[in-house]
């Protein structure tokens, strides 16, 4: 067990590990809330295809990314943001960012996963689409983060 946490601990120096888990958390979030809505409201792709799409991602996305943006800023580029306080305006780039890169492959996704199931009430289906959507914009989003939100002191 010993060598597992050493192990754990180094490869938790690398702070893609550390924005791969913080981001793993915002998966949850983001997935417990645009779940929950979707069987909680009885939405179907087949008789709300505009909020399925584009009014219920936001609510899980929003909350995941005020979460992320706090771990991120904590935890995964604390070293690079010492001295350095969280501010709204850091918080409205992260939020663009975040918004940027998941925007695109959120909504590719949805049209391509939901595409190959022809049954449009699956809830399954859309649920399967926004979580393919969030990780593949996850490789953008962690360059955009690293170099446009938490820049090391020098570089504000």
């Amino acid at each position: 067990m010993g060598k597992m946490f050493v192990f754990i601990k180094k490869v938790l120096k690398y702070d893609i590990v550390k924005f791969v888990t913080v981001g793993g958390f915002g998966v949850i979030t983001d997935m417990v809330v645009f779940s929950s809505l979707l069987y909680f409201f009885d939405l179907s792709r087949a008789n709300s295809p505009f909020v399925v799409a584009w009014i219920l991602p936001v609510f899980g996305f929003s909350l995941a990314v005020i979460q992320n943006y706090l771990f991120n800023h904590y935890w995964t580029f604390s070293e690079r943001v010492k001295g350095i306080s969280i501010s709204f305006h850091k918080f409205v780039i992260f939020f663009g960012v975040a918004a940027f890169t998941a925007l695109i492959p959120r909504m590719l996704a949805y049209q391509v996963v939901l595409g190959l199931f022809a049954d449009e009430t699956s809830k399954i289906a859309i649920i399967l689409s926004n979580f393919v959507a969030i990780i593949a914009g996850t490789l953008f989003n962690y360059f955009g983060t690293k170099y446009f939100v938490f820049k090391p002191k020098g570089e504000q």
